[in-house]
């Protein structure tokens, strides 16, 4: 029941969105993207009680930022979450 919840509750997370590092490179001329903010559906799990970390959703990825500091970002397997979906339906 919590994973249909939540399931239910990433249907809705779906947006349109700029990368703030993107809109501080290129400003106005930022690619859109769409799809769903990995810390939104990690605070969807916590919500109903799951552990995010239980699932591979959302995965953690480190990248080199030009001024040469390492910075973590998180992103959403959307193959895992759709099937996610599909199985709470």
């Amino acid at each position: 029941e919590a994973e249909a919840k939540v399931a239910q509750k990433a249907k809705g997370l779906l947006t349109k969105y700029k990368w703030k590092r993107d809109v501080q490179k290129y400003g106005d001329h930022a690619q859109f993207h769409f799809g769903i903010i990995a810390q939104e559906l990690i605070k969807a799990f916590d919500e109903e009680g799951l552990d995010y970390k239980k699932y591979a959703i959302i995965y953690e990825s480190d990248h080199l930022e030009d001024s040469g500091e390492m910075t973590k970002y998180l992103g959403v397997r959307y193959t895992e979450l759709l099937a996610f979906i599909i199985t709470t339906i």
